[in-house]
């Protein structure tokens, strides 16, 4: 398992799952997939640009973005997040390709009962565009080579935002006050990797966008924390605001969640609090929370 090496420099937020308020945990602002090439291969991260619009702060060890769709009333179900950055002496060669492949179908949570992901229920479709190029994703596509989005700069930057379009089962993205039809609410989850035409340069590791249609946040940070922790494995079980170490920010989402052993979990914004996975949310799962625990100064999680 990668983990990060330095302790994000900027907020994030996941409110405690009963509450009534529930913020999103993934960083809010313009975050950007960071990449950079360590060792011949790409590696990626966060880019947080809000504290200088010029010059963004790298960190690398995450491997899943949280999106948003129905932000724009005008637009809902488009969205150019995240992004793609990298900085001068990023390590990728000057005039080379970055791109992308889709390396399965587009899947679905409903947001009912614990996180399950499967296929999409009403034949949604995800488009992918960057100008005349688009790639389309859904039940059945698998494998879909993507395009090149950006060539890098002549000292291994890069700066893009691709489009992602969330289609109904009318095959587009127009409001259903246009039309009538629109993509069901929930939980998407898009997988691909990341590419550089290089022969040097190795693809990533799968990388994951979990983009939230039109349900409570406190559902989206449980789908986050469901794919960092199982399916990427890019931070601790823990962590439950999203910000790759466990700490007492984590313990003060967990605490309100606790059942005891005797009583399952019924608040599904608490499902994440089950560490071990047993229905409860107990003194075993604060075991799990000690073992995990990263107040080591560097903001550096543990193995979780």
């Amino acid at each position: 398992m990668r983990t990060a090496a330095v302790l994000f420099g900027f907020s994030w937020a996941c409110a405690v799952p009963v509450s009534a308020q529930v913020d999103a945990c993934d960083p809010e602002g313009h975050i950007d997939v960071a990449l950079i090439v360590e060792d011949g291969r790409i590696m990626t991260g966060f880019a947080d640009y809000e504290a200088n619009p010029n010059t963004p702060v790298i960190v690398v060890g995450a491997e899943v973005w949280g999106s948003l769709y129905q932000e724009d009333v005008f637009d809902p179900f488009f969205t150019a997040d995240p992004g793609f950055t990298a900085l001068s002496g990023s390590g990728f060669p000057s005039g080379s390709l970055m791109g992308f492949n889709v390396l399965e179908d587009l899947l679905y949570w409903d947001g009912q009962d614990e996180v399950a992901f499967g296929p999409v229920p009403n034949d949604e479709e995800m488009r992918i565009r960057l100008g005349a190029q688009n790639r389309f994703v859904g039940t059945g596509t698998g494998f879909v080579e993507g395009f090149n989005f950006s060539v890098v700069g002549s000292q291994g930057q890069v700066h893009v935002h691709v489009s992602f379009f969330l289609h109904g089962a009318d095959g587009n993205a127009v409001p259903a006050s246009n039309d009538g039809v629109e993509a069901t609410p929930g939980i998407y989850l898009l997988t691909y990797e990341l590419k550089n035409n290089d022969a040097l340069v190795e693809s990533t590791e799968p990388l994951y966008v979990v983009f939230n249609n039109g349900l409570d946040e406190c559902l989206h940070c449980a789908a986050l924390t469901f794919v960092g922790a199982h399916l990427a494995e890019d931070r601790p079980v823990s962590d439950l605001d999203f910000d790759e170490d466990a700490d007492l920010d984590d313990y003060a989402v967990w605490s309100p969640c606790v059942t005891g052993a005797d009583s399952p979990w019924t608040d599904l914004c608490c499902q994440s609090a089950d560490f071990n996975l047993d229905g409860f949310v107990d003194l075993l799962d604060f075991g799990v929370f000690q073992r995990t625990q990263t107040d080591d100064g560097d903001g550096a999680p543990s193995p979780g």
